[in-house]
């Protein structure tokens, strides 16, 4: 399976992987390893203040047929919040982002659907 390569040019943007060996731990450093295999050595710090290190493939991995462990950051969007407009027999019409505009067609007999905003993981 092809995993994701790990954009090892910005260690903030580098992460654990949640659920993960080492969740709850920061990565602090990289380093080049001697092994063809794992050639990342990574130094992380957890919140007690340890230190730990350990190395990596290209893709996050421990060992060759290991799932990753490391990963990039995912992006993190902000999800507009949305009325949702059908006429009376279900058939979709119209859609705004006003809650006013929404109350307006509530009156003049519209089902309105209420989505809030939210935030997703990209």
């Amino acid at each position: 399976m092809d995993y994701p390569k790990i954009d090892w040019s910005d260690l903030e943007n580098i992460e654990p992987v949640p659920g993960g060996d080492w969740d709850g731990w920061k990565v602090i450093g990289r380093y080049r390893s001697n092994s063809d295999n794992c050639p990342n050595l990574l130094v992380f710090e957890n919140s007690d203040g340890r230190f730990a290190a350990a190395t990596f493939t290209d893709d996050g991995r421990i060992w060759i047929n290991s799932p990753p462990a490391i990963r990039n950051k995912p992006k993190r969007v902000t999800l507009e919040e949305v009325w949702v407009i059908y006429k009376a027999d279900g058939a979709w019409y119209s859609s705004t982002s006003s809650a006013d505009t929404a109350s307006e067609y509530r009156k003049h007999g519209y089902i309105v659907r209420h989505i809030p905003a939210e935030e997703r993981e990209v």
